[in-house]
């Protein structure tokens, strides 16, 4: 096996391992969304009764999306169900749903593979093709899918297979690529079959490829005809492929399940969301693209052909998609209609690996800047579970799919940091014991970190890497001015973002629980929270107990005077009251009710109680929001910033105040940079002036 062969091969290792075991808790709820139930129920009866339909699922009977990954989970499938024999029953679909979740872990580690390999093919370096591919699979939306069962991993690789041997084919025009070129593309229409639009871009490459100087004159060769023959020869069958599945699914050739759906979305509208919305841009969700675009330029003028192929491609999946309805796909993280185009995008990001010795000092730190951001976001979305966050935003907005869009506090990445706070963490790992030995746990453990260890090392030895390509330092008596203050303003904002996190979040309000058990027993239960009146965990699993009490009492902080506005969204009983006075109350037992009450406090801190009796004691709901005055703030979580369990100590009143202005000690320390870099230039120059002065005078 060759060396580029070695490292492909522990790619895939090295990221099949991480991915797994990054994977999310499924035990309770197997599926993050409807999208991949349907999926899921779709290989389940493909497999047990060797049909496309199925049972009543959300007002489906079988599913709208094409069947590329159903069929690429049926072996995961039947994995996961010949080793659920050696479990208990109630433990198969735990076993068999983990097995698919593990589908998009071996697609992705795949894609990554795919991708050192076409970067290696562009003829770029070992170490660039390997970063580039690192930061693919770490700092971009490609991550947090990998532990889902979306479709678009799968549609990732087989557009990447598609461009590479499109790309090969234009380089030694032989059948062989041609053939494989359309066999992916038509595989790619059963995944996806919105798609077909890229056919658009397709045709005038297979013309160019074919172009030749006497083209008029001599009319199509046999040989272009030919090439056209084998390359839609599987477009085709694809396509009398997806009408047949359609009538067995739906019992017509032209109904697909899409119905009632279509582009009415603005385009300005669409776009806008998909490149700078808060819960939808796709450079927020993989910001490395900005570098993509940065290194576009030198990459294009190498392969102009493959360049604006590329952006073809995406270019019209972005506009298909900013008409689209549903533009934002729904309750997802990130822009998930667009992670195709990531892969393929991604490889411009080679140019700037290739260079990144010869850049500047401070364009050096802003590449690494990006990546650490990409990899920060993407540890973000796998930490917690984006359904479980989307519950609870789309309770808080009642349906308005515009406040979770478009508003940053209530968008996935600020919701997720919040779940991280309160220590919901979505990992297989965490609840393992409850349902399987701890030996299988450590066993599992060791298998995964086996692989990545063993993969690591041997990527370190293939590829040679070193951490040290990455640090910008130079020995502290060869530190310019300009070093010295940009570290010492560096550290300045670290300590104070440090402080003031440390400050507030040693704020925590007490919850109260009493227990009451059918023996009338009766059991409290004290706990602190940072983020208060969030009551959906399902701790209690005992039949014995009778009823439940939860209860918060402390000091509410009006920063503004004002009419406020609070909503509770409730399964229950509870009493929510200011300053001794109700302000909403529920007596009765009912199913789940949102109730919204405005009034009007001055500002200061006022006395704040919640008191909660769930309907059920293990299924509990309660979510306190507010709105504050005036256009500051929409509707957002009480959380340790306005909840307190006294009036608070100095201290973290003035951390509080800080945490108001932390923004601007960024900004002004910009400002110094900029303008002690202006006088080092001037300086520079002025001394360079002087020495040529006196030069002269000494020459004459």
């Amino acid at each position: 096996m060759t060396c580029d062969g070695k490292i492909k091969l522990y790619l895939f290792l090295l990221f099949t391992s991480f991915y797994l075991l990054s994977s999310g808790d499924h035990y309770t709820v197997v599926n993050y969304s409807t999208d991949e139930l349907i999926m899921m129920v779709s290989t389940y009866a493909l497999v047990n009764a060797g049909s496309l339909r199925f049972n009543e699922v959300y007002g489906q009977t079988a599913s709208k999306y094409g069947v590329g990954q159903t069929l690429v989970a049926v072996p995961f499938f039947i994995i996961g169900d010949a080793i659920s024999k050696f479990f208990p029953d109630d433990k198969s679909d735990i076993i068999i749903g983990y097995f698919l979740y593990a589908v998009n872990a071996v697609i992705t580690s795949l894609l990554i593979a795919a991708f050192y390999g076409f970067s290696r093919y562009l003829r770029y370096p070992i170490k660039t093709s390997f970063y580039s591919s690192a930061v693919l699979g770490l700092c971009t939306i490609c991550f947090p899918y990998a532990r889902m069962f979306f479709m678009h991993p799968l549609t990732a690789l087989l557009l990447l297979f598609m461009i590479f041997h499109l790309t090969n084919y234009a380089r030694r025009q032989n059948a062989k690529d041609v053939f494989l070129s359309g066999l992916f593309f038509a595989l790619l229409l059963l995944t996806r079959i919105d798609t077909l639009v890229i056919i658009i871009v397709i045709i005038p490459y297979y013309i160019i490829v074919h172009a030749h100087p006497n083209w008029s004159k001599c009319g199509i060769s046999g040989r272009y005809i030919k090439d056209a023959i084998i390359f839609f020869f599987p477009v085709i069958v694809a396509i009398i492929a997806h009408l047949i599945i359609n009538y067995l699914k739906f019992g017509a050739f032209r109904q697909s399940g899409y119905e009632g759906e279509g582009f009415t979305t603005t385009l300005s509208f669409g776009l806008y969301g998909l490149l700078f919305s808060p819960s939808r841009s796709i450079f927020l969700y993989s910001p490395p693209l900005i570098l993509c675009l940065m290194g576009l330029v030198r990459f294009f003028s190498k392969r102009p052909i493959l360049s604006v192929t590329i952006l073809s491609v995406a270019m019209l999946q972005i506009f298909f998609f900013a008409k689209w309805h549903d533009w934002h796909g729904g309750l997802s993280w990130g822009p998930r209609y667009l992670l195709p185009l990531v892969p393929l995008c991604m490889l411009f990001i080679n140019e700037i690996f290739l260079r990144f010795q010869k850049y500047s000092k401070q364009f050096r730190g802003l590449i690494i800047f990006i990546i650490l951001a990409g990899l920060i976001v993407q540890l973000i979305g796998v930490l917690t579970s984006f359904s479980q966050f989307n519950g609870y935003i789309f309770g808080m907005v009642n349906d308005d799919e515009n406040q979770f869009l478009f508003i940053p506090q209530l968008s996935g990445i600020a919701g997720h940091l919040h779940f991280i706070r309160l220590g919901k963490i979505d990992s297989f790992l965490i609840n393992f014991t409850q349902y399987f030995s701890p030996v299988l746990l450590a066993f599992v453990i060791l298998v995964f970190a086996g692989g990545i260890i063993i993969s690591f090392v041997n990527l370190k030895r293939l590829v040679k890497f070193r951490f040290s390509d990455f640090i910008i330092s130079r020995r502290s008596k060869e530190w310019r001015r300009g070093d010295k203050v940009f570290a010492i303003l560096a550290l300045l904002n670290i300590f104070l973002f440090i402080s003031i996190y440390l400050i507030i979040s040693s704020n925590s309000i007490i919850r109260r629980t009493q227990v009451v058990y059918q023996d009338a027993r009766i059991e409290e239960r004290l706990s602190k929270d940072v983020l208060t009146c969030i009551d959906e965990s399902k701790p209690y699993n005992q039949n014995d107990i009778k009823s439940i009490h939860i209860s918060w009492r402390g000091k509410l902080r009006a920063p503004l005077s004002g009419d406020y506005s609070f909503y509770v969204k409730v399964h229950g009983k509870y009493l929510f009251q200011i300053d001794g006075a109700p302000i909403m109350e529920l007596k009765e037992f009912k199913g789940q009710v949102t109730t919204v009450k405005r009034i009007r406090l001055e500002k200061g801190y006022h006395d704040f109680c919640m008191d909660y009796q769930p309907y059920d004691p293990c299924k509990r709901l309660l979510h306190l929001y507010a709105t504050f005055p005036g256009f500051g703030h929409y509707k957002t979580l009480l959380s340790n910033k306005y909840i307190f369990p006294k009036e608070p100590p100095p201290l973290i009143r003035f951390g509080l105040f800080l945490d108001q202005f932390k923004g601007i000690f960024i900004i002004v320390s910009i400002l110094i940079l900029l303008y002690l870099h202006v006088w080092e230039n001037k300086y520079s120059q002025r001394k360079e002036s002087m020495q040529r002065g006196c030069s002269e005078c000494e020459s004459d």
